[in-house]
């Protein structure tokens, strides 16, 4: 397969990726987003939600149907076909794909799901060429989350969607864990206090000039 230079919109849960995805993929066709989010209307994402949402209809409920093993491989299905998606992309547009392996790695470290077949197997995947780290405090994401649906097994450590510091707590802990998993890659950290159009100019004018 063919390199394809991408970069990595990364960040946790409830800091703001979805509504800048949106905004980054509604400009002037200068950027491709990856994702699974609804907010995303094109054949590639409609393939990312569909793997996606086997996991969010059974491997959710793993604790009490299925083992960690079951609930990996289901992530690994998404990664590989989302690493496939990103080396078969063609054209001129830059590609901005979502949280890429980093952010499903961390949640599975934090869950006890270790694997370290599937771990090493992501880890191998194509580098990309910049990541960009939303910063967004773990209050502001909770304030967010109760303004939503919610908060659900995967983004605390806590069962109960109303300990706002287990949740604050699991959010310190994935991003630091994304952030050793980015290692050296060229990346920038974005504050989370940035409206979505000066996050998107940092976005845009990083990966544009960097052509």
């Amino acid at each position: 397969m063919r390199e394809k230079q991408f970069s990595v919109l990364l960040g946790g849960d409830f800091t703001g990726k979805t509504t800048l995805l949106k905004h980054l993929s509604a400009g002037s066709g200068e950027v491709i987003c990856l994702t699974h989010e609804n907010v995303i209307l094109n054949d590639n994402s409609g393939t990312l939600r569909h793997l996606m949402a086997v996991f969010n209809t059974h491997a959710k409920n793993y604790s009490h149907q299925f083992s960690a093993d079951f609930v990996t491989t289901c992530f690994h299905l998404y990664l590989v076909a989302l690493r496939d998606l990103i080396t078969r992309t063609e054209g001129d547009a830059q590609l901005v794909v979502d949280s890429y392996y980093y952010k499903i790695l961390a949640k599975c470290q934090l869950c006890g799901w270790g694997n370290e077949y599937f771990f090493s197997a992501w880890r191998g995947f194509p580098k990309p060429a910049h990541v960009f780290m939303l910063d967004t405090s773990p209050e502001t994401a909770w304030e967010r989350a109760r303004q939503l649906n919610g908060i659900h097994a995967l983004e605390s450590y806590s069962a109960d969607p109303s300990d706002a510091q287990s949740f604050y707590r699991f959010q310190e802990d994935m991003y630091h864990c994304m952030k050793r998993e980015v290692g050296d890659t060229p990346s920038t950290v974005i504050s989370g206090t940035h409206d979505v159009d000066a996050t998107a100019a940092i976005i845009l004018q990083t990966i544009l000039t960097a052509v």
